[in-house]
């Protein structure tokens, strides 16, 4: 879906979707099924074969919402 928009939006940035963000969450996260494909911000997903939903990572990105509230 983030490529998809990527595509649709070429002005947009990707938003905590860093191997930094990633990668403490994965190890718990699901395998990947089917065939890889490439990401267009970082190959971390990939690479370790596991899924991060944006629910797992959902006290993070609240709490970016609440900083850039405060602007």
């Amino acid at each position: 879906m983030t490529a998809a928009a990527l595509q649709r939006y070429p002005g947009a940035v990707p938003w905590r979707m860093t191997a930094a963000d990633y990668l403490p969450a994965a190890g718990t996260g699901t395998a990947l099924l089917g065939t890889p494909t490439r990401t267009p911000w970082d190959e971390s997903m990939r690479r370790a074969g596991r899924a991060v939903t944006e629910e797992r990572l959902l006290d993070r990105l609240i709490a970016d919402l609440r900083a850039a509230g405060a602007r």
